[in-house]
Parts: C-alpha cells; structure tokens; sequence
C-alpha cells in the first residue's frame, strides 16, 4: 500500500481492527501510522468475552506437530460455538 501511495502521490488510510494483537506497535509500525494514531484497547473494553487456552505441544516434526494440533483445536472450537 505505501508503494502504491508513493505511485500516485498521494496519501492511504489505512485502518486495521482485531480483536487481539499482542505486537500491535510494530504492526503500525510496518504500516507506516504515526504514534499518535495508535489506539490499542484493554481486554476489559472488548464486547465479547474472550476465554485464553495455553497448550504446549512437545512434537519436533512440523507436520505432526500440526496435525497434534488440529485434533485439539478443531473439537474446541466447535464446542464454544453452541
């Protein structure tokens, strides 16, 4: 988006929105927006609620790593939909 900004001369918003981003200075960073307009807010202010699982998965092998991962997630998820 900046080299097309720089071809045509002229400015791009762009305004990106999620519902977590841990690393959200160097993404605006990378973007190229100013610190002043930089808004990140608490987890307290979110309208939805958010449930954080941490699990470690020990497999070296990517592949299998990903498939160890799959078969935990994918039930997880379908659950939390109902």
């Amino acid at each position: 988006m900046r080299m097309i900004s720089s071809q045509l001369e002229r400015p791009i918003r762009i305004v990106g929105l999620a519902l977590s981003i841990a690393d959200y200075r160097e993404i605006a960073e990378w973007i190229g927006a100013q610190p002043q307009n930089i808004f990140n807010f608490s987890p307290v202010a979110r309208a939805n609620s958010m449930q954080i699982i941490i699990q470690g998965f020990d497999q070296s092998h990517r592949p299998t790593r990903m498939n160890a991962m799959l078969k935990q997630i994918y039930p997880t998820i379908r659950n939390q939909r109902t």
